[in-house]
């Protein structure tokens, strides 16, 4: 029973052992130590030392022989208090580095989501293209999905870039629809045309990348916030639009 609470407080197996042995022995040798705790001869010495560290125990030498005792039992709850003192110190010091690691992960965390639906997606959408930094770029952009798709990102180009003074660059897979014909007139939105360069659109806002599908008639999206993806994203696009009429 003493050995495993003295190991909740942190001493190690050989340590409690050999403490508890200490105990019932008095002030002994080593070896008798070892024959006490039932512990192997080549750890002793090493745990004794820790022990002695720790002030649970302490040497003398009897005729040039060392021996060991435990000391006054008070000295558990010394450790414990200096224990609690350590640790109350890394508690504080890490107070202070918390910021800067929360700081570290925003900057490289990776987070990826995938959003069924208008209703699932629009929140998330109106928030990017609202706090978007740089030029928001899109491709794979068609007219033929449903009005209600094509009426949610026209009020959003419209709203978000052309009235706010934002940059787009949309390059399109078709230029035959009048909603490709409506992007034209605007003044903060680039429009280009290549065909099928992919069956889905995709759109890269700042360190977020939205890649989006209408399967069945219903708007999927898979969102992914990595810089190093949005950046790799962002060179593709910029080769494709060189490409684009």
């Amino acid at each position: 029973m003493y050995e495993l609470l003295l190991q909740k407080i942190g001493l190690t197996e050989n340590e409690a052992k050999v403490y508890v042995a200490l105990i019932k022995t008095g002030n002994t040798t080593s070896s008798k130590v070892v024959s006490t705790a039932r512990i192997s001869s080549g750890k002793i010495y090493e745990t004794l030392d820790k022990l002695y560290q720790k002030g649970f125990i302490s040497i003398s030498n009897v005729n040039g022989i060392k021996h060991f005792q435990t000391t006054n039992p008070e000295s558990i709850l010394n450790y414990l208090e200096e224990q609690k003192k350590a640790l109350n110190q890394k508690e504080e010091e890490l107070k202070k580095i918390i910021p800067n690691i929360v700081s570290l992960q925003k900057e490289t965390e990776f987070k990826s989501e995938i959003l069924v639906g208008v209703r699932g997606i629009k929140p998330l959408i109106e928030k990017l293209f609202a706090e978007a930094k740089n030029s928001i770029l899109a491709m794979g952009i068609r007219g033929d999905k449903k009005t209600t798709y094509n009426n949610f990102w026209w009020h959003l180009t419209n709203e978000e870039i052309e009235k706010k003074n934002k940059k787009a660059k949309y390059l399109f897979i078709e230029n035959k629809s009048k909603y490709f014909k409506q992007h034209q007139k605007l003044k903060n939105v680039e429009s280009k045309t290549l065909e099928s360069i992919s069956p889905a659109a995709i759109d890269i806002i700042d360190n977020h990348v939205l890649i989006l599908t209408y399967e069945e008639n219903e708007l999927h999206c898979v969102h992914i916030n990595s810089e190093p993806i949005a950046k790799s994203f962002k060179s593709f696009f910029e080769n494709l639009w060189k490409q684009g009429k």
